[in-house]
């Protein structure tokens, strides 16, 4: 069921603004002690967000990303840029009609 429509577009904005990005790699060759787990890739550059710093993008205590959440609060932020620039574009056309 929705429960409400978030409004709070600026207060997100901020808030993924704050959020740390990374450059990593999930462990080295050596953490693997002899045997590779999962996928075994240990060359792969990541580029992203630690759980620690961003409990809204997670689920399960941070074990796992929650792509409904970080995908939500992208759009929030992205409509809040979306809505900052709409108003400066609008104020920028008075102004050149002020001008002319």
């Amino acid at each position: 069921w929705i429960e409400a429509e978030r409004e709070d577009g600026d207060a997100v904005l901020a808030m993924l603004a704050a959020t740390k990005v990374y450059d990593f790699r999930y462990k080295r060759r050596d953490e693997y002690e002899g045997h590779l787990m999962g996928t075994g890739d240990v060359e792969t550059r990541y580029t992203g967000i630690m759980a620690e710093d961003a409990p809204w993008a997670t689920h399960y205590h941070g074990k796992i990303l929650n792509p409904i959440n970080a995908f939500g609060y992208s759009l929030l932020a992205f409509r809040a840029l979306y809505d900052r620039n709409q108003r400066l574009e609008e104020r920028l056309v008075r102004l050149e009609v002020g001008r002319a």
